[in-house]
């Protein structure tokens, strides 16, 4: 598309999203904006590997082209609507309090950014005449992450239940072994689907990465909403909806 648009038109900007992930599991901690790691990139999964291969291919093939890179971090719900728009990775979450087990600690934080948030984001980079720079994270950043602790609290406020109690600190093994217990705690669901997601999900829990959104903020953009502010209307927008059900938003 790149190529052909380049061939036709007069291109003012081509901004191509990503993935904050596109920054590959053996990066610095926060990640940079802009940041590149070259051929020793360990990329965490091969949807990241692709975001990152797209972003090399059309600096290297297209030299001439106007090209913002903008790379979101994980967006999870909307800050009004919560989860009825998609129900999108929420569900990991749910899986982790309804097992009261997960890869990480409860005091671990994750880098979750609001859908509405990140659409304001692109507009901005967009629209805006002049931009300073030709990539950007759009991120909650390490000032507006949330810790597991944090997001359980806003949900169990949000619901009136207490918070979590006797949750655990698990490997994947260990929580694989509790296969027999899941159509019991999350409801009806495919086995080996949540080992897959719990695998992928769990794994990048623990990593704690936090994405640099310094760029961003110069451009004029408001801070970011910490997931911890609005995970209970997320919750509450979830009632009554199956985990699986959520699930198909990422596993079709």
């Amino acid at each position: 598309m790149a190529h052909g648009l380049n061939r036709i038109c007069n291109i003012k900007r081509f901004i191509h999203i990503g993935t904050a992930m596109a920054c590959g599991i053996n990066s610095p901690n926060p990640v940079p904006e802009g940041y590149d790691g070259g051929p020793s990139t360990e990329h965490f999964l091969e949807y990241t590997h692709s975001k990152y291969e797209v972003e090399k291919r059309l600096k290297e093939e297209i030299p001439g082209l106007p090209l913002v890179i903008a790379r979101p971090s994980i967006v999870v719900g909307h800050t009004k609507l919560g989860c009825k728009p998609s129900g999108s990775i929420f569900w990991v979450f749910r899986i982790a309090l309804a097992l009261k087990a997960f890869p990480c600690s409860l005091d671990q934080r994750i880098d979750v950014i609001p859908v509405d948030y990140c659409a304001d984001a692109l507009y901005l980079l967009l629209t805006k005449p002049v931009l300073k720079y030709n990539s950007y994270h759009i991120s909650a950043g390490k000032n507006f992450s949330s810790s597991f602790a944090e997001i359980d609290a806003s949900i169990a406020e949000a619901t009136g239940k207490p918070p979590i109690q006797g949750y655990q600190q698990k490997s994947y093994s260990q929580i694989t072994q509790m296969r027999s217990q899941y159509k019991t705690l999350l409801g009806d669901c495919n086995p080996r689907i949540v080992n897959k997601a719990i695998k992928t999900y769990g794994s990048f829990s623990t990593l704690e990465l936090a994405f640099d959104n310094s760029r961003l903020i110069d451009e004029g953009m408001s801070e970011p909403i910490p997931l911890a502010q609005y995970a209970g209307l997320c919750e509450l927008t979830s009632s009554g909806v199956l985990i699986s059900e959520q699930m198909k938003f990422d596993y079709k």
